[in-house]
């Protein structure tokens, strides 16, 4: 299976920094031991996958954000955790990001901590072929509400009970 997935990952793709101007972050970061980068970006009506190293990433992907996967934060507890999914054939990348609000306990301060990844499955397999965390410390996951207003703007809305984004109701 990781022929497989080093094939998908193989091809190539023109060179990829931050988000374009005008362009929303979802996520960018570099990938933990590694010199490979990971960044999700809402261009326009467009959500964008690439992943690889900074000068040259080996998977590049675009998705209309209407057949993109998107779950949102559902608004509770002490973590902010959301996650796009994008499909290539038979695979899946499974990207979330979030923010670990800790509380310090000598200053009363909330400590907000960035983390994300990817997961890449295969199929309808629910357990990943390869799983790549950011180094914490090169995150950026700004939560916004880009995403989820896009969707909302194109006559959807999310529907927790099934999780999975919905017509609006007439």
């Amino acid at each position: 299976m990781m022929r497989a997935l080093l094939a998908v990952l193989a091809c190539t793709s023109p060179a990829f920094a931050q988000c374009a101007d005008g362009a929303e972050t979802f996520l960018s970061c570099r990938i933990e031991g590694s010199d490979k980068r990971l960044q999700v970006c809402l261009v326009g009506q467009t959500l964008t996958y690439r992943f690889g190293p900074a000068g040259a990433p080996e998977l590049a992907l675009a998705a209309p954000v209407t057949a993109a996967g998107y779950t949102p934060w559902p608004g509770i507890g002490r973590t902010i955790y959301e996650e796009v999914t994008f499909r290539s054939a038979d695979f899946r990348y499974v990207v979330f990001g979030g923010i670990e609000r800790d509380h310090d306990a000598t200053t009363e301060e909330i400590i907000p901590t960035r983390f994300g990844g990817v997961s890449v499955f295969l199929g309808a397999d629910e357990s990943p072929l390869a799983a790549f965390s950011c180094a914490r410390d090169t995150v950026d996951f700004p939560w916004s509400a880009a995403i989820g207003d896009a969707k909302r703007g194109m006559g959807l809305t999310f529907d927790r009970q099934v999780q999975r984004w919905v017509p609006d109701a007439e």
